[in-house]
């Protein structure tokens, strides 16, 4: 009988031991794994990741930037919602976490004695902490782009922010050396969106780098804007280029242009001739219609009607109106795609240019 309770002593702590291992080897496992060194920041060369990472905070927004201190031996980072996360020997100064914002956090730049920072946001605005000056922002002010970071230079004394389509705008002793801002040139970079910038060592210029023509912001909202009114915009050409990840109408119009042409682009569930409201049969499953105003096609020889290649998304633009300042097109899609516009050309918009894709 007492080697019968032994066997049954020693099989319930068999039983207790095994369950324990079942419990306790996941938290070990998942300790070990929470343990690894910042799986949020990655490092390369002789950079380091091994003085931490937001990866076990529970943040309330995305991380959106980060900046060094002077000796590589730590780093901020920065979400959209202004928070500042401090590693290694970087110090807080303090953060736009948990205070009201008119826009969302973009970037950061660091003070050159690493005792200090800015915040920048999408609407311009420059938020200081520690030793770092303001010197002035777009915040407030009318932008043509949001803002997608910010570079300080090399003293400290002023800094650059760059808006999404190439814009600089200059602080302090940052000087102006040129953009992309306002669309220029017609080609290329005014349908890029920018998203950061880097100053040369002797602040004496910049870089900036866009996302890539595929990676540029479009929507399936409609898009509307105001004119500038006269002179009306009157067509001399339409050309329906592609660009591989996405493709074009490109309306030309006479010179004099009118500094800018108001339009209202929007997907229609299917066209219509105007103002009489015949119904029209296209090519495409997904439509496009194009208003521009003042505008018209009076003088213009091309065709009214341009049948795809096959090769890209566009089917068949065709125009449905030119009446009293109104001029139509509608644009016949395989798919329906993003959609953004561009006017670039600077005191006088010759070009207006819908991208889609």
């Amino acid at each position: 009988m007492g080697r019968l309770r032994r066997s049954r002593l020693l099989f319930l702590i068999a039983v207790c031991l095994i369950s324990l291992a079942a419990v306790v080897l996941p938290v070990r496992a998942a300790l070990a794994h929470d343990a690894l060194p910042s799986p949020d920041v990655s490092a390369f060369g002789n950079a380091s990741a091994s003085y931490g990472s937001t990866s076990l905070i529970d943040l309330a927004t995305p991380v959106v930037g980060m900046a060094r201190t002077p000796d590589g031996s730590g780093y901020w980072e920065v979400a959209s919602d202004g928070g500042i996360f401090s590693f290694g020997d970087a110090q807080f100064f303090g953060s736009m976490g948990g205070k009201a914002l008119a826009q969302p956090v973009t970037g950061m730049a660091a003070t050159p004695d690493g005792s200090g920072y800015w915040e920048v946001a999408s609407d311009g605005g420059i938020f200081s902490f520690g030793d770092a000056q303001f010197f002035g922002s777009m915040g407030g002010k009318a932008l043509a782009q949001p803002v997608t970071g910010m570079a300080a230079t090399p003293d400290g004394r002023g800094y650059w922010e760059v808006a999404s389509d190439g814009g600089i705008f200059s602080f302090g002793d940052a000087q102006f050396f040129g953009s992309y801002g306002g669309g220029v040139p017609a080609e290329g970079p005014s349908y890029m969106r920018f998203v950061g910038m880097a100053p040369t060592v002797d602040g004496g210029g910049y870089w900036i780098v866009a996302s890539g023509f595929c990676s540029s912001p479009g929507t399936f909202l409609p898009l509307t804007a105001t004119g500038s009114g006269s002179p009306v915009a009157s067509l001399s050409g339409l050309t329906v280029p592609s660009h591989g990840c996405f493709q074009q109408v490109r309306f030309q119009f006479q010179v004099p242009a009118p500094a800018a042409v108001g339009y209202d682009v929007r997907y229609v569930t299917s066209p219509v001739a105007a103002p009489s409201g015949q119904a029209l049969h296209m090519a495409g499953s997904a439509f496009l219609q194009i208003t521009l105003h003042p505008a018209q096609s009076n003088g213009y020889g091309g065709p009214l009607d341009v049948m795809g290649s096959g090769a890209s998304n566009i089917m068949e633009v065709r125009q449905t109106q030119n009446f009293e300042g109104y001029m139509t097109w509608v644009v016949g899609l395989a798919h329906a795609a993003p959609v953004w516009v561009g006017q670039p050309a600077p005191g006088g918009s010759q070009f207006f240019i819908v991208n889609i894709g």
